[in-house]
């Protein structure tokens, strides 16, 4: 123990004996001057977001059909009026031809019919044929014209 104690105290006096000499200030290095220019700078930071519109809409097909094009893209601004979607055309063309067509037969049912009730009034009143028979051609004209009357609400799209 004396030994180590001994050891100590020679290894602490020999490092404060030793003195460090003064150091000398060295000069700061040298590094370049900018100036600075004084004016309105604009900076751009990015930020990750999503934007969304106060009203969002959903927007659904009054009829079914297949869709052929989207005329406008999704999040653009549209008009009233303005078209969205252009569906396939010819189920609904067909559809109007067939009605044309039974909107054309409706109107001959009923030339049909009155052409019969003109021809049984005189021979009633000759005596000729039955009032039956006249009665019966006056309800398929007024059946013929109860066809024809759905089928003129039809227009030409």
């Amino acid at each position: 123990m004396k030994l180590s104690s001994l050891l100590a105290g020679s290894l602490l006096l020999a490092g404060c004996a030793e003195q460090q000499a003064p150091q000398q200030a060295s000069a700061p290095p040298a590094l370049p001057v900018e100036a600075v220019h004084t004016g309105t700078e604009t900076t751009y930071q990015e930020y990750p977001a999503s934007i969304e519109g106060v009203v969002n809409v959903e927007i659904r097909l009054q009829v079914a059909g297949v869709l052929e094009r989207i005329l406008v893209d999704e999040g653009a601004a549209v008009r009233k009026g303005q078209p969205l979607f252009k569906l396939n055309d010819a189920p609904f063309r067909e559809q109007l031809n067939n009605a044309l067509a039974a909107q054309q037969a409706a109107a001959g049912s009923v030339v049909s019919a009155q052409v019969e009730v003109d021809r049984f009034a005189p021979l009633v009143q000759n005596k000729v044929v039955s009032v039956v028979q006249l009665q019966t051609a006056q309800a398929a004209l007024t059946v013929a014209k109860a066809c024809f009357t759905p089928a003129k609400g039809l227009s030409m799209v």
